[in-house]
């Protein structure tokens, strides 16, 4: 079906099916989309602001500049080539979302709750908005969040495994307790982060700017790399440079 442009404020699509649908530039402002199940559906440009999308599955859904924002996407699973750039998750409930080999890059989750024990495998996040958020015990597999912004956000017992944030700008976030495990934060921003108590293991802060950043009581430091990086961090006991 082609929706292109269509305004369906409010439409109730539960456990609708919506393969191959095209929703570009659709209104669906306030709309019931649970457990509707969205194959190949493109959403470019797509108004899904406030609208309910509990236990909905996106595979292969494809779109620039969608917008999520406000929505309920409680145990969501957005999986196999999602394509969803740009889009806008701002103040969205994630609560449980599962999101499996998709790109999400430039896409803005600012104020979103729930991403708390969240999972993401083998997504790109590069340059994603994701400053305060609360991602503690998130599980991250093979994620990609070049130059995202992580400034403030919290990760406080996340498990972040090979997994990449060069260039991030990550000033006072907390991962606190979290296990890095070969992982990269090459030439991120790292003042007045948080590592105490964190699991390093491989994982490389060569260029980093970890100034006043506290490493109390990290573990696996010596396998960390730390070439070139700046600053002076706090309880950091193995040589720098």
């Amino acid at each position: 079906a082609k929706l292109n442009g269509a305004s369906l404020r409010g439409a109730k699509l539960t456990q609708a099916t919506l393969d191959g649908a095209s929703f570009d530039e659709a209104t669906l402002f306030e709309a019931t989309l649970d457990y509707a199940a969205l194959d190949g559906t493109t959403l470019h440009g797509t108004n899904l602001t406030a609208a309910s999308l509990r236990e909905a599955t996106l595979t292969a859904v494809q779109g620039i500049g969608a917008t999520f924002a406000r929505a309920d996407l409680t145990s969501v699973a957005v999986v196999a080539g999602s394509w969803l750039p740009k889009a806008s998750f701002e103040a969205a409930n994630l609560d449980s979302i599962a999101v499996h080999n998709a790109d999400l890059s430039f896409s803005s989750f600012r104020g979103a709750t729930g991403l708390a024990d969240s999972t993401f495998t083998q997504v790109k996040l590069a340059n994603a908005t994701l400053a305060g958020v609360r991602w503690e015990g998130a599980k991250l597999t093979k994620v990609s969040c070049e130059r995202c912004d992580l400034r403030a956000a919290s990760l406080h017992g996340a498990e972040i495994h090979a997994s990449t944030f060069d260039n991030a700008l990550a000033a006072k976030a907390d991962f606190t307790a979290a296990r890095i495990i070969d992982s990269s934060l090459r030439g991120a921003k790292l003042s007045m982060a948080s590592f105490r108590q964190a699991d390093v293991r491989g994982t490389s802060f060569a260029g980093a700017d970890y100034t006043g950043a506290n490493f109390q009581a990290a573990t696996n430091t010596a396998s960390a790399g730390f070439a070139g990086a700046v600053g002076a961090p706090r309880n950091l006991i193995v040589p720098i440079g």
